[in-house]
């Protein structure tokens, strides 16, 4: 199985994730969305890498603290006239505002359910922690 490497620790908001998912598989123009619909659209076939595969995100608790519950609320706050995504963006502007999901949350909801939607595009991702200095 072919395995990408997400490095974690420049990632500062959505842009510079996407970035770093279009550097681990070498995407075209360097191209891994522009919001969370487009990036998922990436993994169904608009970015062409080997599958089955496996994402490994490293440092992944610092991408996890800079993509937070405000950069939740601007990403989908985009989309919410999107007429595909407006309900679930509006419930994610809902859920970010009440502190109940962010950002990095929503995204690895998004890579893990890739698979369970189209079974011909297994994605695995694993979450590495590097280590922690005071």
């Amino acid at each position: 199985m072919k395995k990408y490497v997400i490095d974690g620790i420049e990632i500062k908001d959505f842009r510079s994730m996407a970035c770093a998912f279009a550097d681990a598989v070498n995407a075209p123009d360097g191209y891994f969305g522009t919001d969370i619909p487009s990036f998922d659209d990436c993994f169904f076939g608009y970015v062409h890498f080997e599958k089955p595969c496996e994402f490994i995100w490293k440092d992944a608790h610092i991408a996890r603290n800079a993509l937070d519950c405000k950069q939740l609320e601007q990403h989908w706050l985009a989309v919410t006239e999107c007429e595909f995504y407006g309900e679930h963006a509006k419930a994610m502007v809902q859920a970010a505002r009440q502190g109940k999901q962010t950002l990095f949350e929503d995204v690895v909801s998004f890579i893990r359910s890739v698979g369970v939607r189209n079974i011909h595009h297994r994605v695995l991702l694993t979450l590495e922690i590097g280590k922690i200095t005071p």
